[in-house]
């Protein structure tokens, strides 16, 4: 018996060892190289190179901060400094691909990705990622990611593995104003990501690093009880409702819908591990 038991220790650890495994120092130097910080007025937000001039890919509501356009015409009016900072603290201003901010722009609102191209960065300052397909990869697959999460300044690296792949819709218009929905292909993934990562690369785990390809852009997360009060929140103060009361001596002191704002805030900036990306073949059909 105590053989048996011995036998399925051993098979176990051996199971567990190798689900485990380390992604190598090779991976983990070529995404030093190859995933950015992004910062706009808006945030922090993460990119990754994809092309020999430097271009980068990473989501459009990462820059679209930096961006002010005319409430009634839809104009841009100003473009604020996007600055890209790599993992060595070197930092570089980018700009906007002029294609997203006119013909391209439907396609980056509603597929949520976006091309930069920093200023007079040296080729020998980055790596670029191998750019692969959405259809490379199943449910159960293994994959890992990079980026800068909660205003970090320290890379994160996380692995884990495809859900679901699936297909939702968004509502939008095409070049001639007519509205229409949208279809987008999605995967839900089992991997850490926060606040930060989106525009991060989702790269498929192959058999050697050099195999190794992106095949998603790092989107959103899901976060249901925070979502879900900070709704409400939202509610409430569009509603007239004031974060901070005043005592009779002038004193100031956060209401109780103050209160709830910030745990609202804190909840929906917290990951429960479920996380999800966007197809990175909207970039293919482009390129």
């Amino acid at each position: 018996m105590k053989n048996w038991l011995l036998l399925l220790t051993v098979i176990l650890s051996h199971s567990i060892n190798s689900d485990s495994q380390s992604l190598g120092k090779e991976r983990v130097e070529r995404l030093r190289k190859s995933v950015v910080r992004v910062i706009t007025r808006g945030g922090t937000g993460t990119a990754f190179f994809v092309r020999d001039n430097g271009a980068l890919i990473t989501c459009w509501h990462v820059v679209s901060p930096a961006v002010t356009r005319d409430k009634k015409t839809n104009q841009i009016t100003a473009i604020d400094t996007i600055y890209i900072v790599l993992n060595n603290g070197s930092r570089y201003e980018a700009e906007i691909y002029p294609y997203y901010l006119s013909k391209g722009y439907v396609n980056a609102l509603v597929y949520d990705y976006c091309l930069l191209l920093p200023k007079n960065i040296p080729k020998s300052a980055f790596q670029t990622l191998k750019v692969g397909k959405f259809s490379d990869i199943n449910d159960g697959d293994e994959l890992y990611s990079c980026g800068y999460p909660l205003n970090m300044k320290q890379q994160f690296i996380s692995k884990g593995i495809l859900s679901t792949k699936y297909k939702d819709t968004i509502l939008g218009w095409n070049a001639h104003n007519d509205t229409f929905i949208h279809p987008r292909e999605l995967a839900i993934l089992d991997i850490t990501l926060n606040h930060g990562n989106s525009g991060g690369p989702i790269i498929k785990l192959a058999d050697k690093p050099e195999n190794d390809e992106v095949i998603g852009i790092a989107d959103f997360i899901i976060t249901p009880y925070g979502e879900d009060i900070k709704n409400v929140t939202e509610q409430s103060l569009n509603a007239g409702v004031n974060l901070q009361t005043f005592d009779a001596k002038g004193n100031v002191s956060m209401s109780l819908m103050g209160n709830i704002a910030l745990i609202s805030e804190a909840l929906s900036n917290s990951s429960v591990g479920i996380s999800g990306c966007v197809s990175i073949d909207y970039f293919l059909h482009e390129r």
